[in-house]
């Protein structure tokens, strides 16, 4: 039974790994989440006409992002979440000024 030894130290290790990539990925989503909701705040104020040319800049960025990926496209779900924070944004930018 030599064998159950360092089976068990690779599962600990992988275990441990999984822990500290999940943790990793759950820091990283909340300071994501932190900056959306600043640039929300931070786009309301903006007058209107300034928010349309933001949004025609960011209308090309985005046009530049996914002329890039037109050969290595995105996973369907990250597809899928990078199409819905376009379309969040955009909200954002065409929502009334905050008073």
């Amino acid at each position: 039974m030599q064998t159950a030894a360092p089976e068990t130290a690779i599962n600990e290790a992988y275990s441990q790994l999984s822990t500290v990539q999940g943790n990793a990925l759950l820091d990283y989503g909340v300071r994501m989440i932190v900056i959306r909701e600043l640039c929300q705040a931070l786009l309301t104020h903006f007058p209107l006409s300034m928010r349309a040319d933001i949004e025609r800049s960011f209308r090309t960025r985005i046009e530049r992002v996914l002329e890039m990926t037109d050969d290595n496209v995105f996973p369907a779900g990250a597809q899928t979440a990078f199409l819905s924070e376009i379309n969040y944004f955009l909200g954002t930018l065409g929502k009334k000024a905050a008073t």
